[in-house]
């Protein structure tokens, strides 16, 4: 999917300042652009969006933001993704089949220890999404955006947790008390 954030940092991309230039120049105008990078499959892009969004301040963005935040996540971490693009092009570069059972064997004891990591790496950005997005919505100052700030204070993650309360606490709410653990 091509998207404005996309093009601007294909084009601009080694100059962050004046990605920001440009958004700030389209206004209200670069929402309708913005709001299809909040599915984007990369989650920089997704954080990309919800920073911009942020910043605008225009309450068609709450919305978006909110189902965002109740998507299943990424799809694929690039990290992931890249991981087997480059393992499956080091099987298809090895005809002999010897050499592919024990390519394989390699490979199999690699992905024991690798994928993992991996896994991990995409969760951390999967929650790095959650948390741009809950930041967004304390700053659009939309109080429709409670509720499912109230639900990420039991987020996993703990950097979640604590945008959440400080995004509810922009939006004029007091945060709940975390349940005692037990």
């Amino acid at each position: 999917m091509t998207t404005l954030l996309h093009d601007l940092i294909d084009r601009y991309g080694d100059d962050p300042e004046k990605v920001v230039a440009l958004v700030r120049a389209m206004g209200p105008n670069a929402v309708e652009h913005l709001l299809p990078s909040l599915a984007d499959e990369e989650g920089v892009y997704r954080t990309m969006a919800a920073q911009f969004l942020a910043m605008l301040g225009d309450g068609r963005a709450v919305a978006p933001l909110v189902a965002g935040l109740g998507a299943s996540g990424l799809r694929t971490g690039r990290a992931l993704r890249e991981y087997d693009e480059r393992r499956r092009a080091y099987l298809d570069g090895r005809p002999s089949w010897g050499y592919l059972y024990h390519s394989n064997q390699l490979l199999r004891a690699i992905d024991r220890m690798t994928l993992p990591l991996l896994h991990e790496a995409h969760e951390r950005e999967v929650a790095e999404v959650r948390r741009h997005f809950a930041f967004a919505l304390g700053r659009l100052g939309d109080v429709s955006a409670v509720t499912p700030l109230r639900s990420l204070q039991s987020d996993r993650d703990p950097e979640v947790r604590h945008t959440a309360e400080l995004a509810l606490t922009l939006l004029g709410e007091a945060p709940q008390a975390a349940p005692p653990s037990g």
